[in-house]
């Protein structure tokens, strides 16, 4: 199974991509949250991510520069 993770500082958000999508269904497991990208970059490296989902502002680390990092990281 692939692993995604939703990032987003807007609570609503990550709940309502959590229950449309059919996670399961599309060969995921249910994908992990965070609320801002500092939080989410730690995870992603320890466990990466197959998909990542992200809002572009938000606090101590925004979408841009996550996406930079977990590219940097890929390439290693």
């Amino acid at each position: 199974m692939y692993q995604a993770m939703l990032v987003d500082d807007d609570y609503p958000v990550i709940e309502l991509l959590s229950e449309i999508i059919d996670w399961g269904g599309l060969g995921f497991k249910p994908p992990g949250t965070h609320e801002n990208g500092e939080d989410a970059w730690e995870e992603a490296r320890k466990q990466p991510p197959d998909v990542l989902i992200t809002d572009i502002g938000m606090p101590r680390m925004n979408g841009i520069e996550l996406i930079a990092r977990s590219r940097r990281s890929n390439r290693t």
